[in-house]
């Protein structure tokens, strides 16, 4: 049996019509790749600044403890005998990426100690509370070199907050 001119014709377009679909097939695996890793990265985003969220609220005095639990968030525990102690030598040194880097001494506080970390410059006039930490150091991002921003830290812990440090200012110049 031999294969006629028409046989022929009809394994090559056959064969360019799986080779199509694999190719296609390969390129949708891509996709699908790539559309995972994308729905990765939002996910780590988001869940970064609920925890930044969460730890701004669980932070603030004037939200209730029911609220707290309503939300899903540790309620607070009851005050502690000793009250924390202010935050001393707070120094500030920038970066010409605009980061600012606070350090401090924490004068003793038991480890587990909430420092509130406020800034105030020139855009936003008033004191804001940018973010809390347990650590002695914080690295304050997104700020303009050049700009004159002063910080202040004070620590927490359960009801209970010490006055304010003393204030740090930069102006980022390098």
């Amino acid at each position: 049996m031999s294969l006629t001119g028409y046989d022929l014709a009809a394994l090559t377009q056959s064969q360019a019509t799986v080779n199509t679909a694999l190719a296609d097939a390969v390129a949708a695996q891509a996709s699908a790749k790539a559309a995972v890793k994308t729905k990765q990265a939002a996910l780590r985003a988001s869940e970064k600044l609920l925890r930044t969220y969460a730890k701004k609220i669980g932070a603030n005095p004037n939200v209730p403890a029911p609220l707290l639990k309503q939300l899903g968030l540790a309620a607070r525990k009851p005050a502690t005998h000793t009250p924390p102690v202010v935050p001393a030598a707070l120094t500030v040194s920038g970066q010409t990426d605009g980061t600012n880097t606070l350090a401090w001494n924490t004068m003793g506080n038991k480890q587990g100690t909430m420092y509130l970390v406020e800034y105030q410059n020139t855009a936003n006039g008033g004191w804001t509370l940018l973010d809390t930490t347990t650590r002695a150091k914080y690295a304050a991002t997104g700020f303009i070199p050049g700009q004159r921003t002063s910080y202040r830290v004070r620590a927490k812990r359960s009801e209970q907050t010490s006055a304010y440090s003393n204030e740090a200012v930069i102006y980022g110049n390098l």
